[in-house]
C-alpha cells in the first residue's frame, strides 16, 4: 500500500527473494500472533488477497527495556 510519501508497508509471511537488498526490512510480532495468522488466510494465490483487511488503531508501542 502507498502512502503521500510514497512508502510501501508490507505484512510477508515468508522469504522474498525480489525484496532483497531493495528494501529495509523490520518488525516482530511480539502479541497477537492470531491477528497475523487471520490475516494469512485471506492471501489468494500470486499474493492477491481474497478480500479486503483494515488496519486500524495502528502506531508505535512503548518498549520496555528487555536487558
Amino acid at each position: 500500500m502507498y502512502t503521500k510519501n510514497n512508502s510501501k508497508f508490507f505484512i510477508t509471511f515468508g522469504p522474498l527473494q525480489h525484496l532483497d537488498n531493495k528494501n529495509v526490512v523490520f518488525g516482530e510480532v511480539i502479541d497477537g500472533f492470531s491477528i497475523i495468522e487471520n490475516l494469512k488466510s485471506l492471501a489468494g494465490n500470486g499474493g492477491t488477497p481474497l478480500k479486503t483487511a483494515l488496519i486500524t488503531k495502528s502506531g508505535e508501542i512503548e518498549m520496555l527495556n528487555r536487558n
